[in-house]
């Protein structure tokens, strides 16, 4: 029965999603706290952020307004079909280093600074250390 089949998520509902659990570890609130604040169940923030449910326009104002984003900011690197990111095949990774104390410090910070130039040579910086190249990151930059 068709019915019964479960759809694939859309992709651009999986990226808004992502976006969603991406900003909320970044303001460092909870699935539930969020919930709470849209009046809504935490198993509906975790279908919006795995993507099984589409967010309406008034609901994703309502999530950029508690986590302080702007609207596009849950777009941010889809302009044609072809750019969605690459999804992890197990969502896990993502949200268990997601959640480590350091990278939230890191992202946090790293948030805070207005100065292009200097985010730029922390970039670069932390792929010295990591040892990978930056170039891609150089030529989007002059761009």
């Amino acid at each position: 029965m068709a019915g019964n089949r479960k759809k694939n998520p859309n992709p651009i509902d999986l990226h808004v999603g992502e976006r969603i659990r991406y900003r909320r570890i970044m303001s460092q609130e909870t699935q539930e706290s969020l919930a709470t604040k849209l009046g809504l169940t935490l198993q509906q923030i975790h279908k919006y952020e795995k993507g099984e449910n589409r967010v309406s326009a008034s609901r994703l104002f309502a999530i950029a307004q508690i986590l302080q984003a702007p609207i596009s900011y849950f777009f941010e690197g889809v302009t044609e079909p072809d750019d969605l990111p690459v999804t992890f095949e197990d969502p896990t990774i993502l949200a268990n280093f997601m959640k480590g104390q350091e990278v939230l410090q890191l992202n946090h910070a790293f948030s805070q600074i207005t100065n292009s130039k200097v985010r730029a040579n922390i970039i670069r910086l932390a792929s010295a250390a990591a040892g990978v190249d930056d170039q891609e990151h150089d030529a989007s930059s002059e761009a």
